[in-house]
């Protein structure tokens, strides 16, 4: 049932992210932008489902998965993947300056 939630929710924060950066996209600041909607509302999510070390990484793929669909560059979906490892994996509640 978590894995489901899990996938509304990617498709739901990938979609957002488009608001603000889209996938053709070259401006850094509305990259940015994207990376710290997505971080905030990954924190968020995770501490109403109070999962884990391996869920964090199960909603990491998904949303990678999801932003490669839409056709986000390499580079947004790695710079993006490794601040949420930071931001989900660790115990504060950073968002990218």
């Amino acid at each position: 049932m978590l894995t489901n939630q899990m996938q509304v929710f990617s498709e739901s924060v990938v979609n957002e992210c488009k608001k603000f950066y889209a996938p053709a996209s070259q401006s850094k600041s509305a990259s940015d932008a994207a990376i710290n909607v997505v971080c905030l509302r990954a924190i968020k999510f995770k501490q109403q489902h109070g999962f884990g070390i391996f869920g964090a990484i199960k909603l990491i793929k998904m949303i990678r998965n999801q932003l490669k669909k839409l056709n986000y560059t390499g580079s947004f979906r790695n710079e993006l993947s490794i601040f949420l490892v930071k931001t989900l994996l660790s115990k504060s509640k950073e968002t990218r300056s």
